[in-house]
């Protein structure tokens, strides 16, 4: 109680000292614009410091003076006793764009943050905990998060003030950036003493407030497949399907739980349940505008709970989950259309994002949202008008019923709610005729689609993933018998080991075909192991089998050596701390992607049962008793605790 009493102290007080611009400015506008008029003298640009991935390129020209995430900003600022300005984002982030736009392109906000502040841009994509690290601090201090992620630093790396999106000027409810600049800026100047000195002590306290204290007990997996299955159908959205009742993503763990948990209790109701649910959403969201309907692949997340809306961004990571979601559904419910919504995603994927390399690219991003009145013209989105002027009469009729347009006063993303069989009905059409037409009508809409300009694809290629994309491709083949997705998933997993591996040791990323540097993370090693592992059980009886084997072996005590916790157990994040003297951080939430802690558990596990050594048990069991405390709060969450753990019962049971 004394310590949270402590963080309320703290937090009230650093409020005093950072707020309160706001009265300020309204008291002396003339005084502030006078202030902000001196300082349009620009300082000496270093632009070409921003290099190694699509997203920092792209703030090259920026008149924020950028510098890139490292040691040599920190020295800068130590060196000229300025905070740090961090802005962290990715390359698939509209909010950042539109940031870019409204403010580090404007001219005396850009003066202000040169000024007074050392500006430092940081890919999240690179150096995901990083990002991770401030989001958490950012969340405790506004009860929200997100990105673009904008943080002020002291020198050494504490934050004092944190928020997501800011607009350039205020508003009626809250500062814009200007106005929080310059109260910065005289806050630092006043206070900077009390404001390193609270900084450090607060964050330090918060930081304790999430590290458990104790060794828990393992929760029973009966006791989480409850905890985790009450969670999901409390958020469950009957009418739309998904989780969320506001903004729609597909929550792949969550969903990967009600699956496998239907797969392993086939004759307990409560398993029933849930592959209903899972069953329910999946087709809401393949219906939906979730998934591009005339290429395939699926996109981030949708604005809207309907699935009509989306953020027109395809990222690697959510093909691989969404086709391996897919075919594991279309293996337990024996529907053809999930099977094909599945190769649909995986060929998108070679289509679209795989280089000559043999690497797939992490993203296709439609950048044509730099202006909100521009949304007619999306790569993406078509009005009844546009179609009746592209095709006959008759195919334009099926089309724009077929995809959920015909009565649509404005450009939209396509969706199909209907099997074209039930369409043809409400036509007065034959069912062969209605298929006819819209496959005719699709390839004449594809064709017009393809003179739009294109979506950027960044060019990076991310080690995590590839090599889920890895797993995605083999698993593919294991339940189509195709054996073109076996070769693309073992040229691919070559391509890792050859660019992306450095002495056993996975590195983070490569963009474009620049060597790659970055250190990898804990996901980059874990996905790595299970694509390995994956590989090995599914070219049995070849000459690559035991391969696979020792190099998911090597890869594992790769991640050992440079992440096991040797005190407490568990996983780190990262290989080394932030800064000297940071504590690094180990996770047990699930985020858009399987917990990385919890996959390395099955990976544990799996290597015990196929090499039959006890000390890959003994270490999957150190772990679930060191995050233990974490994985019982906030269970969906921790889906993937709760399918690791049941599935670990039933591998001790054979």
């Amino acid at each position: 109680m004394r310590s949270l009493s402590l963080i309320k102290f703290l937090l009230l007080t650093m409020t005093a000292v950072l707020v309160a611009v706001g009265v300020w400015m309204w008291k002396n506008p003339e005084h502030a614009a006078g202030k902000a008029a001196e300082l349009l003298k620009m300082q000496p640009r270093t632009w070409a410091a921003l290099e190694g991935t699509p997203h920092l390129e792209s703030h090259r020209g920026d008149l924020v003076n950028w510098m890139p995430w490292g040691a040599q900003a920190f020295e800068r600022a130590k060196r000229e006793g300025k905070p740090i300005f961090l802005s962290s984002a990715f390359a698939a982030c509209h909010w950042n764009r539109v940031m870019q736009r409204e403010s580090f392109n404007n001219p005396l906000i850009a003066q202000l943050i040169n000024s007074y502040f050392i500006p430092v841009k940081l890919d999240r994509d690179e150096y995901p905990y990083t990002d991770f690290f401030y989001q958490s601090f950012v969340q405790a201090t506004t009860g929200k998060s997100g990105w673009p992620m904008t943080v002020v630093l002291t020198p050494d790396g504490y934050p004092f003030f944190g928020g997501s999106y800011f607009p350039p000027n205020d508003s009626f409810s809250s500062n814009g950036l200007k106005t929080v600049l310059l109260d910065l800026q005289q806050r630092w100047a006043k206070h900077r003493a009390l404001i390193e000195r609270s900084a450090k002590e607060m964050f330090e306290l918060m930081l304790a407030q999430n590290t458990p204290s104790r060794r828990a007990a393992l929760e029973l997996p009966e006791a989480m497949d409850y905890l985790t299955l009450t969670a999901a159908l409390k958020t469950f959205d009957p009418q739309e399907g998904g989780f969320s009742h506001v903004m729609q993503a597909p929550q792949a763990p969550l969903l990967l739980f009600l699956l496998e948990y239907a797969a392993d209790t086939p004759d307990d109701p409560n398993g029933q349940q849930a592959l209903d649910v899972a069953v329910f959403t999946l087709n809401r969201m393949a219906r939906g505008a979730l998934q591009d309907q005339l290429g395939g692949g699926f996109f981030f997340y949708t604005l809207d709970r309907q699935w009509k809306r989306p953020y027109f961004a395809k990222i690697l990571r959510t093909q691989a989950q969404m086709a391996m979601l897919y075919l594991r559904a279309w293996e337990l419910t024996q529907d053809e259309y999930f099977k094909q919504v599945a190769e649909r995603t995986l060929a998108y994927a070679c289509n679209e994002l795989l280089a000559p390399n043999q690497l797939f690219r992490s993203a296709q991003i439609s950048l044509l949202s730099r202006d909100d009145n521009t949304e007619e013209d999306s790569y993406y989105l078509f009005s009844p008008q546009q179609i009746n002027q592209a095709l006959p009469p008759e195919l334009a009729r099926v089309f724009c019923a077929q995809f959920g347009i015909e009565d649509s006063p404005l450009p939209a993303a396509l969706v199909q709610p209907e099997p074209i069989e039930q369409t043809a009905r409400r036509l007065g059409l034959e069912p062969a005729q209605a298929r006819a037409d819209l496959q005719k009508a699709t390839a004449l809409v594809i064709a017009l689609r393809d003179k739009r300009p294109k979506p950027t694809r960044d060019e990076k290629a991310e080690t995590g993933s590839n090599a889920l994309m890895v797993s995605a491709l083999v698993m593919a083949y294991r339940l189509t018998g195709k054996p073109e997705y076996l070769e693309q998933a073992e040229r691919t997993a070559d391509a890792l080991q050859s660019i992306l591996i450095s002495g056993n040791k996975p590195l983070r990323l490569q963009s474009r075909d620049d060597p790659a540097k970055t250190r990898g993370i804990l996901p980059d090693y874990v996905c790595m192991v299970t694509a390995f592992l994956d590989l090995h059980e599914a070219t049995q009886n070849t000459q690559r089998t035991e391969d696979w084997l020792a190099d998911a072996k090597k890869i594992q005590h790769a991640a050992d050596e440079c992440f096991w916790d040797r005190a407490n157990a568990g996983y780190f994040g990262v290989e080394r701390p932030i800064f000297d003297g940071f504590p690094r951080m180990k996770v047990a939430t699930d985020t858009d992607l399987p917990n990385a802690n919890a996959v390395a558990t099955m990976n544990l596990l799996r290597l015990w049962k196929l090499t039959g050594q006890n000390s890959y048990r003994d270490k999957a069991d150190a772990l679930l008793g060191a995050l233990g405390p974490q994985i019982t709060q906030a269970p969906q969450s921790h889906a993937t605790w709760a399918t690791l753990l049941r599935k670990r019962a039933l591998m001790e049971q054979n």
